[in-house]
């Protein structure tokens, strides 16, 4: 405790003496301004002076230099300003990539590459500007110690300027072996799809049909995929419609797409036949135009006895139009591709831009969707039997639960006891068990 008690003594005189000389020193300068208030004043005005001057002198200098030199712009090893500008690249003085074709050799390295079909150099034009996602750079290192099969260390939109020499060098193994190997990766096969859609939408070359069959081939091995599936048939329908060669019209089916918009395929049937005469005419394609709408829903009826749901649908609406439906609309079909690269969006052209487009309509589609669930009801008894009883679907006692305008339900019923009015319930007389007397 002692020892502490004279520590505190000697800080304390310290702090003492240090406050001490500080105010001393405050006296002391303040006595010299006072006492040389004018020797200072004078010094402060000539040195405002001379910067004043000073000032002067600099900027009066630099007027009169001569201006200098415009700085050199950078080189360019492939010159992409004018498409950055939003300009066209010209074929004399740029190093883009050029298209290679199936017949075409290239050589890696010391690997040689045939097939063709993809984009050799830097970068492409798109519109709007350019892009280096699917051009194939022989400048860019492939050497890695493995091959990247799977395409484990590709982002979801692969790019080869960003792809780790991984990467590249399975995907040029994958190029070599004939680009149908199923065991490497997705990314790897729309690193190549990308440059497929580019030459297709975008340049639109001379070799569309070996463009598509090579999509069909690819969709053949790598369909499974259900992102790829979507893209290449995506690509296929709107590459027919470019050529303005005919898709294939899906049949009539319970299944549902699970899709965000109406399939294209019926889009641009019923928008040829409304271009013909503005009425539908045809049960089947009025049916064909409310299942293909993504927003309509098929209860189990008319899921589970689908056939007799469009038997049953045709004389519907054979009863309700009988001068078909009336379709009044001036919007018209236009498309566009967004590419699955993300790296362009562009119009597509052709007849259909003449079609009426039904898939904005909403009152003449409302009254069909009436339409399918008063048939769908209509079903519920004879659904419900064939549910619980399945090897029993053509046998008298269900043909007895379809409705009257089926035609052959009044001879049916001769044969068949009539158990339970209100759920329309037949069965056979030879069915039930006899009286005890």
């Amino acid at each position: 405790m002692g020892r502490r008690r004279g520590k505190s003594t000697k800080g304390g005189e310290a702090a003492l003496l240090i406050v001490g000389a500080m105010i001393a020193a405050t006296v002391a300068i303040y006595h010299f301004v006072v006492e040389n208030a004018a020797v200072i004043g004078a010094a402060a005005i000539v040195c405002g002076g001379l910067y004043l001057l000073l000032r002067a002198l600099f900027w009066a200098t630099r007027r009169e230099a001569p201006p200098r030199p415009p700085a050199r712009e950078p080189t360019f090893k492939n010159d992409i300003r004018p498409l950055l500008a939003g300009g066209s690249p010209s074929r004399q003085g740029s190093a883009l990539a050029r298209w290679v074709h199936a017949n075409e050799r290239v050589t890696f390295g010391k690997v040689e590459i045939t097939g063709g079909l993809f984009y050799l150099g830097d970068c492409l034009a798109v519109p709007g500007g350019v892009t280096v996602q699917y051009a194939i750079n022989p400048n860019l290192s492939a050497r890695a110690q493995r091959a990247d099969i799977d395409g484990s260390s590709m982002p979801y939109w692969p790019s080869y300027a960003e792809m780790d020499p991984a990467a590249r060098r399975a995907f040029l193994e994958w190029m070599l072996g004939g680009r149908r190997d199923p065991a490497y990766g997705i990314g790897l096969i729309f690193m190549f799809f990308y440059g497929l859609e580019h030459r297709m939408f975008v340049e639109r070359g001379d070799d569309a049909a070996s463009l598509i069959g090579e999509v069909k081939r690819l969709l053949a091995i790598y369909g499974t995929n259900g992102s790829f599936h979507h893209y290449a048939n995506h690509f296929l329908n709107i590459a027919n419609v470019q050529l303005a060669a005919p898709i294939d019209l899906p049949a009539l089916s319970a299944e549902r797409a699970a899709n965000s918009e109406m399939d294209l395929a019926t889009r641009l049937y019923l928008g040829q036949r409304l271009l013909e005469a503005p009425v539908l005419s045809s049960a089947d394609d009025a049916l064909r135009w409310v299942l293909a709408m993504p927003d309509t829903h098929l209860r189990t009826p008319a899921v589970r006895c689908f056939d007799e749901f469009v038997t049953l649908w045709t004389k519907r609406f054979a009863q309700q139009y009988p001068s078909g439906l009336s379709i009044r609309t001036n919007k018209r079909i236009s498309l566009q591709y967004r590419a699955a690269s993300g790296a362009f969006t562009v119009d597509v052209h052709g007849p259909h831009e003449q079609y009426p487009d039904v898939s904005g309509l909403t009152k003449q589609l409302d009254a069909l969707r009436t339409l399918v669930e008063d048939c769908t009801a209509e079903l519920d008894g004879f659904s419900r039997f064939v549910g619980r009883k399945p090897n029993l679907r053509n046998s008298v006692v269900a043909a007895g639960l379809l409705p009257p305008i089926f035609g052959n339900s009044r001879v049916q019923r001769r044969s068949m006891i009539f158990v339970d009015r209100s759920r329309r319930h037949w069965e056979p007389r030879a069915a039930r068990a006899p009286r005890l007397r």
